[in-house]
């Protein structure tokens, strides 16, 4: 009888080689546009804080008084100040090298811990590969790839929560699969629920929905008893520590002054509900009917991976129980990542908080994949090996050819960022000699916003200026256009 072609080891060999070093080569080819970031617009004013009043009064300063930015969001403060201190302007170009290495790691974490409880053994390689595949096809498929991952202030609003939540999850799992933790552990469980909370309302919203959930299907499908006690005590303290976190972004005394802004324009209670189902399903839909073929190839990869995977036999039955749990899962999740914004603005979420719902659309696609071929191997089919083997063979080769096409498409506009990035040095350069020869009242080229981001402007008041002003310790920068021959635009 012939074997299975999955079950070959220089197919295997083979194929994981390929894929893996393809998305070695993706997940560098992300982390290399990131040596073209700068600073932009609200980067200046978190900086100015800390560079005025210094580390500690800088962080907690904002989430009493009023400042050009959101004071309340104490984690983002907090991060936001870190990465001043530590890198700065010059070591900005690293910012988004580190952000997507502790992405994959917090991710690769939680998937060796899933594995270790469902196998009894390690899959530390394939873990690596796993998160590389979906940090990857996150970013490939973003809604506002720039935002979400190049502009430090937008990434540490909307993908951090993401990566220190994943942090946390991979602790609660690692307490699930063992009876006692020191009181150390679940403290530093609960601070670290508590600092993933704050980094902005639709993250604090989208862990609270994902502890709840979890909690209630633990408790539905669990059958062993000690298991479900153990995993209810280690995701109330998840679930008390992501509460306090959402408290503390509501009472901060900046709150209420925000709320009472122009740009706010606060939902009924029913045009809250109506419109955070609508939304929620809007978003599904949008993002799946436009981008159908990546997604599909997603789908795919969670396929074509898992029948290398040796994991216990799963029913058909409950394969479509886990098929609808995690459907109706995504619906709610998606809701409940538009309910921010329509409270407060009535309105669609920006394209760069939707990075939150999108990453669970990310995982739910990958997950139906993997559930797809886990019912595929259960499928007696030892009449059709060959057949099988064709299928395979032809799976991998379509999706390495897939894999390859998307580095170009990374890479596409580099040049320009590039340019852009060289540009921005200079200025930064120009502005230093000006101080240092006694100006405080600078004039710089001005560059075209980018990703809908503000630039320095033309008027010495905009808040953009005044923020950079007091970062470099000025009274005053003007941008002007084609100043001193440098053009606005890169192309």
């Amino acid at each position: 009888m012939t074997r299975k072609l999955t079950q070959t080891l220089w197919f295997r060999k083979l194929a994981f080689g390929v894929l893996f070093t393809l998305f070695a080569i993706l997940f560098a080819s992300l982390a290399y546009k990131g040596f073209f970031s700068r600073y932009l617009q609200d980067d200046y004013c978190y900086g100015s804080t800390i560079r005025e009043q210094g580390f500690l009064a800088g962080v907690v300063y904002p989430y009493f008084h009023g400042t050009e930015y959101n004071g309340n969001r104490y984690a983002l403060t907090l991060f936001a100040g870190i990465t001043e201190v530590i890198l700065g302007t010059r070591g900005q170009l690293l910012y988004s090298l580190l952000s997507l290495l502790a992405w994959a790691s917090s991710l690769a974490i939680l998937i060796h811990k899933i594995f270790k409880m469902i196998q009894k053994k390690n899959n530390g390689w394939l873990s690596i590969f796993l998160a590389a595949v979906l940090v990857t096809f996150t970013c490939y498929l973003a809604p506002d790839l720039y935002q979400s991952l190049y502009w430090r202030n937008s990434s540490l609003t909307y993908l951090w929560p993401i990566i220190m939540f994943l942090f946390v999850l991979g602790g609660a799992v690692r307490a699930g699969g063992k009876n006692q933790h020191s009181f150390l552990f679940y403290l530093g469980l609960f601070l670290s629920s508590v600092l993933a909370a704050g980094f902005s309302e639709t993250a604090a919203v989208w862990q609270i929905s994902i502890t709840a959930l979890v909690l209630i299907f633990s408790n539905l499908f669990l059958k062993n008893k000690s298991e479900v006690l153990q995993n209810n005590h280690t995701f109330l303290i998840v679930l008390a520590g992501t509460l306090a976190g959402a408290v503390l972004l509501i009472i901060s005394p900046v709150n209420s002054t925000q709320l009472q802004g122009p740009s706010t324009n606060m939902a009924s209670f029913p045009d809250l509900i109506q419109k955070s189902l609508r939304f929620g399903f809007d978003f599904l839909r949008y993002s799946i009917a436009g981008k159908w073929l990546p997604f599909s190839i997603l789908f795919l990869f969670g396929f074509f991976i898992v029948q290398f995977v040796e994991i216990p036999e799963i029913s058909i039955k409950s394969i479509a129980k886990m098929t609808f749990g995690l459907c109706v899962s995504l619906y709610l999740l998606s809701v409940a990542s538009m309910t921010p914004s329509v409270l407060v603005r009535t309105a669609y979420p920006d394209p760069r908080a939707q990075l939150i719902p999108h990453f669970t659309l990310i995982l739910t696609i990958y997950l139906l994949g993997t559930l797809a071929g886990c019912a595929f191997s259960s499928l007696k089919i030892k009449r059709f090996t060959s057949l099988t083997n064709l299928l395979m063979a032809a799976l991998f080769v379509g999706l390495a050819f897939y894999s390859a096409r998307m580095i170009p498409l990374i890479h596409s506009d580099d040049s320009v960022l590039q340019a852009r990035a060289v540009a921005w040095d200079q200025r930064q350069v120009l502005i230093e000699q000006e101080k240092s020869a006694g100006e405080l009242d600078i004039t710089v080229p001005a560059f075209d916003n980018i990703d809908k981001i503000n630039e320095l402007h033309l008027e010495r008041d905009h808040w953009v200026n005044i923020c950079a002003a007091r970062y470099y310790g000025v009274n005053s920068i003007s941008a002007v256009e084609n100043y001193d021959g440098v053009k606005p635009y890169f192309k």
